[in-house]
């Protein structure tokens, strides 16, 4: 599977209408059986390398969250992000009320990434912010290689 985020006209299925706070951009995160869809959509593609629920699954999303780690990661920094993602992060999304659903998004030409996050609710996401930001590293985590994201977008999901 393949996403856009982009301001497109063709709109498919499942895709997510977003207006950025504060600026008011707009843009949709939109999925795509095959990367020729993608591309006759945007010229940026990612392909969708993992995807999993919260317990809001069920609940339609007012936020999305987009994290961006801008290209190129290097090889130790892209397996100390997943690793993390794996084994820390992603167990509490699975589990914090208001979490919608999550995306990781690759770029293997850049070697960058989007991580992508839907929540039900402004306050439900800044709780699921500070909560991942104040997580315990695990002991074989490595804080240098663990740098955080490049710059982080907040939508209003229409």
């Amino acid at each position: 599977m393949y996403a856009t985020i982009a301001d497109i006209a063709q709109i498919p299925d499942g895709a997510h209408r977003l207006e950025q706070v504060g600026t008011g951009t707009k843009a949709v995160l939109a999925f795509w059986e095959t990367e020729q869809d993608a591309k006759e959509a945007s010229d940026q593609v990612y392909e969708v390398e993992d995807s999993w629920t919260g317990p809001s699954v069920d609940d339609a999303p007012v936020t999305c969250v987009l994290l961006h780690f801008d290209g190129p990661v290097s090889q130790a920094r892209w397996d100390a992000g997943k690793y993390a993602h794996e084994h820390r992060i992603k167990p509490l999304l699975r589990g914090f009320d208001g979490y919608v659903r999550g995306y990781t998004l690759v770029d293997a030409v850049k070697r960058s990434l989007v991580v992508v996050g839907l929540g039900t609710s402004f306050e439900k996401t800044e709780e699921i912010g500070k909560a991942v930001n104040s997580m315990e590293l695990l002991p074989e985590e490595d804080p240098a290689t663990l740098q955080g994201c490049d710059r982080m977008e907040l939508y209003r999901v229409n």
